[in-house]
């Protein structure tokens, strides 16, 4: 299992790009996502502000998990060892140090951190949706980039 965790300092909108990123695969049908139970219960979760979510993803036959669920190693546990069972690829948000951070690096060289880059303190929502939007884009190309060297 790789796993690509989206590091950074607590209300750096980790959770919000994880989301947006949901949200840019479902609406432009970039990965599949016959995975996902209730398609229309995450969309509704990743347009709140608030809470978790967690899904899962094919590209190329390869399976995806995604939980914005970083602020707790237990939370991290389970979702890995019960949600994500069986995942090739895994994204997830994680602080910059502590127990989540130890989490993904005792999983060893399969865990690939990305800082949040383009945090920016603003109370302007377009600039906070584009650069989340950024970010997610980002990610998503992450994502089809570690697939292609799983599928070789």
């Amino acid at each position: 299992m790789r796993v690509i965790a989206l590091q950074g300092k607590s209300n750096t909108g980790k959770t919000t790009t994880l989301k947006r990123m949901i949200l840019t695969i479902i609406q432009n049908n970039i990965f599949d996502t016959t995975l996902i139970d209730n398609l229309a219960k995450i969309i509704k979760k990743c347009l709140l502000s608030t809470g978790d979510v967690k899904c899962m993803f094919t590209y190329n036959n390869i399976k995806i998990g995604v939980t914005t669920r970083g602020d707790a190693r237990r939370f991290l546990e389970y979702d890995f060892n019960k949600f994500f069972k069986g995942c090739d690829i895994v994204v997830c948000a994680v602080h910059t140090s502590g127990e989540t951070v130890d989490y993904i690096r005792e999983k060893g060289n399969d865990g690939i951190l990305i800082h949040t880059k383009w945090f920016v303190e603003t109370n302007d929502i377009k600039t906070i949706e584009k650069v989340n939007l950024i970010q997610s884009n980002f990610l998503i190309n992450e994502i089809k980039r570690v697939a292609k060297e799983r599928k070789i």
